[in-house]
This record gives structure tokens, C-alpha cells and sequence, in this order.
């Protein structure tokens, strides 16, 4: 989705469905918007509480990169996964979900 500069804005565990035969589906794109480029900057939050990213903490209307904070909520899902598949002791999962996770968005 990404690679065709589409942003979900609502990327969260209830938006994810994975298959019997264990295909990840993304849902719920209500809230999505295609942006002009990878790194475009967007104002409005759409996000749900609980699934946002690092940079909305401080100030939850501030111009951000939708992309980038698509990632940011991939990693909090990754770490939603991990608690419950017990994979948070893998290094690997650990790292990726705490590099989407960084607090500089241009991380």
C-alpha cells in the first residue's frame, strides 16, 4: 500500500485479519489517504488512541509524514504480537518493532 502512496491512518490490531492458511490482510481503510509522495506532510489525526505514533504524544495536531507514521503503528503491533506469540524474546522481532518505533520519524 505504501509503495503506492496510499497511508491507512488507523493501522491497529482490530484492522488487521491474518487467514486460515496464514495470509496478513490489512482492513479498514475508511480513514485513508493517498499522498503525493513517500514523504508527504499531512495535518489531522486519525488515528485511535491507544495506536498512535511517537511524534503524537507531545502534540496530536501536528504536521507528520502518514507513511511514516503508518510504520511507527506497524511496530506497536508487532509488539501487540510478540506479548501474545511469546516472540518478544526473539531478537530479531524485538528490533524490528523498536526501530519502527523510534521516536525521530525520520528514523
Amino acid at each position: 500500500m505504501h509503495q503506492h502512496n496510499v497511508t491507512h491512518l488507523e493501522l491497529k490490531p482490530d484492522n488487521n485479519f491474518l487467514t486460515p492458511a496464514c495470509n496478513f490482510h490489512i482492513g479498514g481503510f475508511s480513514v485513508s489517504v493517498l499522498v503525493a509522495y513517500q514523504e508527504s506532510l499531512f495535518e489531522g489525526y486519525r488515528r485511535t488512541k491507544g495506536w498512535v505514533a511517537p511524534e503524537f504524544k507531545d502534540n496530536p495536531y501536528a504536521e507528520y509524514r502518514p507513511i511514516r507514521a503508518d510504520l511507527s503503528a506497524l511496530g506497536q503491533i508487532l509488539q501487540y504480537i510478540a506479548e501474545r506469540l511469546g516472540a518478544a524474546s526473539n531478537y530479531l522481532f524485538r528490533r524490528l518493532a523498536d526501530d519502527l518505533l523510534s521516536r525521530d520519524p525520520l528514523q
